[in-house]
Order: C-alpha cells, then structure tokens, then sequence
C-alpha cells in the first residue's frame, strides 16, 4: 500500500510538470492548490533558489511541486493516500507492477550520499576516482554515442559512430563509448563493445500509451540517472535521436545532469512529427538539447526549415573517412565473396529506393555496347529494392556484366574499391555520403548526382562530375567523358584524394565533437 502511495504522489507531481512543460496533460490538482501556487511564487524567488537542496529526490520534488517545505517523516504518505488521479484505474495497476515504492526509497539513500558529498548532480569535465584491488584508478569523463538500433546493422549512420567511437577512443580525451536503445532492457547490458540501456520513456503515442509512459518515466529517468553518474558522462550524443533523448533533456531540466546533450541529424531523421503529442515532446527535447548537429551544410539548412531552430543553433560536423582503410590497396588477408572483373564502375549504397540504382542500370545499358569490356558491381546493405534491381538487371540483359555484393564488412568495400576503374553514385538524396568519401580516399574518380549533398563533396570538372539527377543519358555521359579521358579522370581523382586525406578524416570530426562539449 506504501508503494501505491508513494507511487501516485510522484505520479502526480510528474504529471504537473509535464504539464507545465507540454501542456498537453490533464491538471492533477490534489487538495491545497492554494499552498502549492504560494510555494510556487517562492521558488521564482532567486534568493529562494540559491537555497536548492542537494538531495537529488528532495530536488525533483522541489522542481516539480515549487515547495521550500519537505516532510521529515512518513505522515505525508498517509496525507496523500485520498488523492485520486484522474486515471486512478491505469496509475494503480501500473503502480503495483513497477513497484516505484522501493525505487523512490533506494533514491532517498543514494541521494543523501551525494548529498554528503556536497553534490548532488553529474558535473562536466569531473575526473573520478575509483578503487580496485585497493588501488585507485581515475575514471576519464565518457561520451555516450546512443543508436537506436543494433550496432551491426550496415548504414551509414552506423559507420559514423562506429568511427567516431574509435577516433576518442585513440585520440581523444573522453572515454567513449556506444549504447543501443533497447527498449526490453531496462538496466545496462553490456555486449562486446557496446551496451544496450533503454533511454525512451515514450513509445506509442496513443492515449493509454502516452499514460504508461508517464507512470514508468519516474523509474526509467532514475535508472537513467544512475547510468550516467555510473559512467561519469560528460555528454550523451544521440543519433537519428526523434523523441528518444526526453528522459535526459527531463534530467538537464531537474538540473540533476549537467553534461551536455548532442542531438545528431543524419538526413532521413529530418521529418516533421505524426501528431501533436509527439510534436510537444519533440519541440521540448529541441529545446533542451545544448547541441543540435547536421553532416552536411544543406542538411542544416533542412533541419532549421523542418525542425523550426535558428540557423545558429545547428552545428555542422562533416562526416570523415579512415584513410587507413580506404588507401587504395586494400588489405592484403581480404577477400570478396567472388572475382571482379579488370574493368568495371562500382556502386555502393544500401539497397533502398533512395540509391536510385534502377537508374543506374539503365545508364550502363547505354554503354555496354559501347565499352564491351565494362562491367558493373553494386556493393550494400541488404533491402527491399534488392528484388527490383535484380529484375532490372534482367530486363536489361545485363545478367553477365552487373554483379550484387551484399552485406560487404568495411574492408572488403575498400578492396573492391581499390579495384574500380570509376565510382558512380545516382542517389536521389544524400546529406554527406560516406561512400563518396571513401571512393575518394581511395583515389579513383567520381561521377555523381547533381544534388546538395554531392555538390559540398564535389566540384565539377575539378574533383569529379556531376550530372542532372534524373536524368540516365546524362549519367551515361558523364561516365563516358571520364573513361574516353583518363589523364583529366586522374587529375580529378587526385584533387578528390588530397582534400579528403586533408580535411576530412574522423579525427578532425571527433574533434569537433569534443569541442562542442568543452563550450559553455
């Protein structure tokens, strides 16, 4: 019964400053709404807020209710026993599978001891010390990169943490690490290198689910606290984020996190929300993020229009590229899943419409009478437009010249790139392409689509071609000019390679990164 209690009382509370932020909840107005206004005028005071306790519970309550007066014992339990919330039904059943009454105690503990410790909150840049075996080690601060699906998955966005885990990791001075947010595991679960933690509070955005979430936000924002204070997080940086960083832009608003929180945008992750629950919360999260990041230039511009940010609020942090892997040998124990040909163009992009690789094919068709040694090989992730492309490979005859490579690992795309005599990109979309880059690492020239993402990465006729998008006869010519001149084609391919091995490598990204945490 004390778990119920304590249960709706936090609830309740919950309630309100959700309210109070999103404004999209019912009032939960217990009885002496008079008292609660009145300590609410108090706590504007700034006098009264220089006093904030250090108890991180006695925080949340004094944030969320505005009260300067907290209980010392266990009557206000049997007070706010007749308090009915206005889904009493919903929150008592919920209540009594989660159990917040323990969890709220184990709170009041750990939060005296940070008290005792005269801090009560997560403080950036703090370098902790640990024992072990009776000797003690500091713990560097952490970065959290948070995806949120597997880390094995091929993609781009994928690769980019993976890479930028790995420059921090080599150069950097956070400890940084990868989590996937897993929505079964509600404590950390550790795998390989990364682990898997569930950072969401909200998932559907029905009625009945936005009030499930509501009455397990109150333990997963606790146990998300304790995760960060475990890693001593200086930033937690999610990627293709939507509305998954709520609990911890909730935790910077408690004023309990302290750390910096990154929001990353990728390109398709730029879209407006379904409806108006989801669009409050997403508005909310954008407001309390400390950084908003996009890949590209034209990707920022995007994200203020869609996202409705300031232009300033957008960092932009190209992607990079390990040239260590892309040198234009590839490695020498790797091999491919079959024999390419001496001369063929390569492709490599996921199997998703997007790629446009139907396109593609039809350009090569135009050519393959003309260049009868010319082949093609397609290298990416797996995806429903596979079926498609292998039908257009039919329907153009090019079943002996067009070859599929599937789910290649990054060293084998960088063998097949080494080995190409041109890459080819037709995407419809892109913000900043790795696969250019990698291609352009590797010194070999670039014919690409003429749209916003490939127009930062490629200069016509300087580091490569451009061609109307859209449009295969202009593909097929572009690709032409570039074979019937391979003098002009290698020229292009070694401005290409110097501006990447330059400019634009992981390290100078992670840099970036790093320095957007060490601004104020």
């Amino acid at each position: 019964m004390i778990a119920l209690q304590r249960t709706d009382g936090f609830v309740g509370r919950t309630t309100n400053w959700l309210y109070d932020h999103l404004r999209c909840l019912p009032r939960y107005t217990p009885s002496g709404v008079g008292d609660r206004v009145a300590n609410r005028q108090e706590f504007a005071d700034p006098e009264a807020r220089a006093t904030e306790p250090r108890s991180l519970g006695r925080r949340i309550w004094q944030r969320v209710c505005g009260q300067r007066v907290y209980p010392t014992d266990r009557l206000w339990l049997t007070q706010m026993a007749p308090r009915v919330l206005h889904f009493a039904g919903v929150f008592e059943r919920a209540g009594k599978a989660l159990a917040l009454g323990p969890a709220m105690a184990a709170l009041d503990r750990v939060a005296s001891r940070e008290g005792a410790r005269g801090n009560g909150s997560l403080a950036s840049g703090e370098v902790r010390e640990t024992r072990n075996g009776g000797h003690a080690t500091r713990q560097r601060p952490s970065y959290i990169f948070v995806l949120p699906w597997e880390v094995h998955f091929g993609g781009g966005v994928n690769a980019v943490v993976r890479n930028l885990s790995k420059a921090m990791m080599e150069k950097g001075f956070l400890e940084p690490s990868i989590a996937v947010n897993s929505w079964e595991d509600s404590t950390p679960r550790h795998s390989e290198d990364v682990f898997r933690f569930r950072f969401s509070i909200f998932g559907s955005m029905s009625a009945l689910g936005v009030l499930k979430a509501i009455v397990k936000a109150p333990l997963i924002l606790w146990r998300t606290f304790r995760l960060l204070q475990k890693c001593n997080a200086q930033a937690v940086n999610f990627h293709y984020p939507r509305i998954a960083p709520f609990g911890v832009a909730v935790l910077k608003r408690l004023g309990v996190f302290r750390g910096k929180l990154v929001l990353s945008y990728h390109g398709t992750d730029v879209a407006p929300p379904s409806g108006r629950i989801e669009s409050l919360i997403h508005a909310f999260v954008l407001r309390s993020a400390d950084h908003l990041v996009g890949c590209s230039y034209s990707l920022a511009e995007r994200m203020s229009s869609q996202l409705a940010v300031p232009a300033s609020r957008v960092d932009v942090i190209l992607n990079g590229v390990d040239t260590a892997i892309f040198d234009g040998t590839g490695r020498p124990d790797t091999s491919l899943p079959h024999q390419v040909p001496s001369t063929f163009l390569v492709n490599v992009g996921a199997f998703i419409p997007r790629k446009n690789h139907t396109l593609l094919l039809h350009a090569f068709a135009l050519l393959k009478d003309r260049y009868p040694a010319l082949h093609l090989c397609i290298a990416g992730a797996d995806g429903d437009e596979r079926r498609t492309v292998e039908d257009a490979v039919r329907a153009h005859e090019l079943s002996g010249r067009a070859h599929l490579f599937v789910d290649l690992d990054q060293f084998q795309v960088a063998l097949l790139l080494s080995k190409a005599t041109l890459c080819v990109q037709t995407s419809f979309a892109e913000s900043f392409p790795l696969a250019v880059l990698e291609a352009g690492a590797s010194g070999i020239p670039i014919v690409v689509s003429d749209i916003p993402g490939h127009q930062e990465m490629v200069c016509n006729d300087r580091t490569g071609r451009l061609f109307p998008l859209g449009d295969p006869s202009a593909c097929a010519n572009a690709i032409a000019a570039m074979l019937d001149n391979p003098n002009a084609a290698a020229r292009m391919a070694a401005a290409q390679k110097a501006r990447a091995r330059k400019e634009l490598t992981w390290v100078s990204s992670m840099q970036q990164y790093e320095g957007l945490v060490r601004s104020i």
